[in-house]
């Protein structure tokens, strides 16, 4: 348990004021919200003709939408989680035919009962886990889009943290590349393949959040401090 009355939390991501996770424990915590992954867009050609186009995150939908000239011929559009769909629908007016749970399995499981059979463009970032199209396997005829690279960030400082929360593999890497576990340090994971990116840093003592959704991850931490 965190045994300070306001424990530092960071959170592996830049922070909105209105968004639940900073209305949830800004009162409660010291708050530090960082992103520690650089992204630059990777430049494609046409996009190839499929029957859906599958995006695991915000970032795949802003690198790949951004290079498209035509938004109104675009196959049916899948995405990994609720917040990637809000974020089509609020910035492109644009409304995902499929909406996975966050979790690649259950997401993949999901999917497959629309695109078994079909062509699935998969647009991601340079080094993407590819954790959907990997248990689609064969099922599907997947096309990889790279619209987007993402690296680990060298040149940060943070201070001690009392709890860590990670939203995604490459920030795992990032931090533990600058910074050693600490034994009494907490740590909350956004889901599973994260938390298969802490057990390849030999860290065994976390938390999966319910759910990848802010709330969720607040939830978690709310829980370590009470």
């Amino acid at each position: 348990m965190a045994a300070k009355k306001n424990p530092t939390v960071f959170i592996s991501r830049a922070l909105n004021p209105a968004g639940a996770f900073h209305q949830l424990l800004h009162s409660k915590t010291n708050l530090i919200g960082l992103s520690l992954i650089e992204f630059e867009p990777l430049v494609f050609g046409p996009l190839p003709s499929a029957d859906w186009l599958f995006f695991y995150s915000k970032k795949g939908i802003q690198y790949c939408l951004s290079q498209l000239d035509d938004l109104d011929t675009l196959p049916p559009i899948g995405v990994m989680g609720q917040a990637s769909a809000d974020f089509l629908s609020l910035n492109y007016k644009i409304q995902a035919q499929f909406i996975g749970t966050g979790d690649p399995i259950e997401t993949a499981q999901k999917f497959s009962r629309q695109a078994k059979g079909k062509k699935v463009i998969f647009a991601q970032a340079q080094y993407s886990k590819q954790s959907v199209q990997q248990l689609l396997g064969e099922s599907i005829q997947s096309y990889n889009l790279l619209t987007y690279t993402n690296c680990v960030k060298t040149d940060f400082e943070l201070p001690w943290i009392d709890i860590l929360v990670f939203t995604s593999p490459l920030n795992v890497a990032a931090y533990f590349a600058q910074y050693p576990y600490c034994q009494g340090q907490q740590i909350v994971s956004i889901g599973n393949v994260t938390a298969k990116a802490l057990l390849e840093h030999h860290i065994d003592h976390f938390i999966i959040a319910e759910s990848p959704h802010e709330q969720s991850l607040a939830k978690a931490c709310l829980g370590l401090i009470s």
